[in-house]
This record gives structure tokens, sequence and C-alpha cells, in this order.
């Protein structure tokens, strides 16, 4: 059994999977990283209130403690026909089940300079190192930065990039940051009393709002919008959407119209029975769910279950994706605004809920 990626859904697959697995059966995990950030405390890194190690699962131990044999490399290529993956560095892996996990990147390569003037959140091992020299360098020149992605991940971001420039700026001095959003509010999918909340908070924070704004091109000027605008930036950071990897394209499977792998209520492909998805690289038939960490690791268990069902010659059961999920979203301090639906309401207090959330959720794999 192979699994491609170390995402939320499949730290737990390697939890329950690996030791009770059938004799005679290998499972062996693929991730280009040795460790897995966990996304809900990502913000709290960036912000330095959590250290690096805090927020990331040692993929080798846990799969040394399941019984799962880990092996660092990137995939490249996939035939779901012939059952083969080939990897980054030519080497190529057989199959018998496959489960992926290898999450999504924000769809940046259709604006032109996105990258030679600024930097996706994902991969995000590639985004922390991008950030700590644009710390490094906010330490010493006062810098205009731009968020790109009026979502929860964007907004977050912005109030966790917000905090740490006004504490950790040295003799800099002030940074400007922007939110630009191309949809006409942030946090479309929220109720609106939530997103009354958080734009207050991101005033009270120094953070500048652009809403209705897309992004035509990147320059070293800053991003230049369609309208003809200008928002004036040293670089962009893009927490825009999400787009599935390209190798999926060839891969046989079939896909919806954004290239993820289209999967049934039980999380397996609607094309190739032996062959399940989660997280953001899946896109559950018929209506889907948010790309959203909360609903990976939802699927975790349901996904470890179905995989050795399949393994032992029993029918997988459904995922029931809950109608409302709960967002803690924190505002930069240890302050957080917490969403469900039409309830909202925050404080220190909401913050401690999720610091507690968080730290429960990483012990399960310490």
């Amino acid at each position: 059994m192979l699994l491609v990626g170390g995402g939320h859904a499949h730290v737990e697959v390697v939890r329950r999977l690996g030791p009770a697995c059938p004799a005679g059966v290998e499972v062996v995990l693929v991730s280009p990283a040795t460790d897995t950030p966990y996304s809900g405390m990502l913000p709290g890194l960036v912000a330095g209130h959590y250290s690096w190690r805090e927020c990331h699962i040692d993929l080798v131990g846990l799969c040394a403690r399941s019984r799962v044999v880990f092996r660092q490399g990137a995939l490249v290529a996939l035939d779901a026909g012939a059952r083969v993956a080939r990897l980054e560095d030519g080497s190529s892996m057989e199959w018998d089940w496959l489960s992926l996990d290898v999450g999504s990147t924000p769809p940046v390569d259709r604006i032109e300079g996105a990258h030679e003037h600024g930097m996706a959140v994902k991969p995000v091992n590639l985004f922390l190192e991008g950030w700590e020299a644009l710390l490094a360098r906010a330490r010493s020149t006062p810098l205009r930065l731009a968020v790109v992605g009026g979502g929860a991940g964007g907004v977050e971001l912005a109030f966790a990039l917000r905090y740490r420039l006004d504490h950790d700026s040295g003799e800099g001095g002030p940074c400007d940051l922007t939110l630009v959003s191309q949809s006409g509010c942030i946090l479309p999918d929220h109720a609106l009393g939530v997103r009354r909340r958080v734009e207050a908070a991101l005033r009270r924070a120094g953070v500048g709002l652009l809403m209705g704004a897309a992004v035509g091109r990147a320059t070293a000027e800053g991003l230049e919008l369609r309208d003809g605008g200008l928002v004036p930036c040293h670089c962009a950071l893009w927490a825009t959407g999400a787009a599935a990897p390209r190798w999926l394209r060839t891969s046989g499977l079939a896909l919806d119209a954004q290239g993820f792998v289209q999967v049934d209520a039980t999380l397996r492909s609607i094309s190739h029975p032996k062959v399940f998805a989660a997280g953001d690289v899946a896109a559950l038939m018929p209506r889907g769910v948010p790309k959203s960490g909360v609903y990976a690791v939802r699927q975790g268990p349901v996904l470890a279950g179905n995989l050795l069902r399949g393994l032992e010659g029993h029918a997988p059961r459904r995922f029931l994706p809950q109608q409302q999920a709960l967002a803690l979203m924190s505002t930069g301090s240890r302050y957080a605004i917490a969403s469900r639906g039409a309830f909202h309401m925050e404080g220190a207090w909401v913050w401690c809920w999720k610091d507690r959330i968080d730290r429960a959720f990483m012990a399960r794999y310490a």
C-alpha cells in the first residue's frame, strides 16, 4: 500500500493503519519532507508564539512507531492504470493500493511575475524560509508587503505577519501591510457578522484592506490590478485558492474541472476502486467540501478504516462531512475569533481554546 503525501489525513492513517495491517502487507509513506506542518498552528509560528518543532510532525518517527516504511521523495508522475508511481529521483514504485494526501498550492502560475516578486504560502517549508529572510530584511529596512487572498488562510496570515513585524522589526521601523482580496469582501464563506468582526480587528491591527481587487501581474513596483490600479509593495505573499498537482493531469484518474481527484462518499476514486484521496487534493462528489485542514483531519479516521477494510475485502464506509465547521481564527496576538454558521465571538479565551485543541492534535503524533 502506497501513501503519497504527509498531509493531515495521512498522519492519522499512519498512526492507525500501520499497527492494524494484516500480515504480508507493507505500507509505504512517500513524502518530499521528513516533517509535515500542522496548518492550525502555522499562523502562531509566523507570529512567533510557537517554535518550528511545536507545529511540525516528525514523519520518520511516526512511521517507525507504526511499522510503516518511510521514503523521502517527491512524486512527479502517476499511472493509475499500470499502478506505478515515478519519483523525482527517477525511481519507480509499484502499488496494489494507493492513497493520495498531497495538498494543494496557490494557483499563482497564471499571474505574471508572481514568483519573481513574491512567494506562495505553500509549500510551507519554502514559505517559512522565505518569511525568515523577509523578516531579517524588515529589521533594517521598512517594507511594504501585500497578502493576496481574502479567505481564512490569507486573513490569518495577515494578522500573524502584522503582529510579528510590529514586535520583531528591530531598527527597520514600521512596515506597511495590505490584504488584497479579489472578492468584494473578505471571508466570503462566513456570516456577515463574522466578516464585520474580522474587518474591525484587521483595522485595529493596522492591516490595510483592499477588496474587489483582481491582480493582473506582479512587478518590482508592486501589484498591478486589472482595473489599472497599483498596490505598491516589495513582496507579495500569495494565499489565493488552491491548485492541484500537475502530474495528476496524466495519471488516468477521474478529475474535476480544477484537476482534483474525484472521490465518492467513501473517499475512493470514482474511476479506480483501489485509489483513495483525502484533503485538498480530493474533490468529494457530488457537492464537495471546502479546502480546509478541518475536513482533512476529520477524513483521517475514515480513510484509515476504509483502507483497512479494502485490504480485508470489506466494503468501505461513508465520510459524512459536518454541515458547518467551527473556525478559530487567530488575530496575531494571543487573541482569536470563533465562527460557526451565524455564531461568532472573540477573546483571549478563544485563543486559549484554539491552543488547547491544536496542542492536543499534535500530542497524538509525538
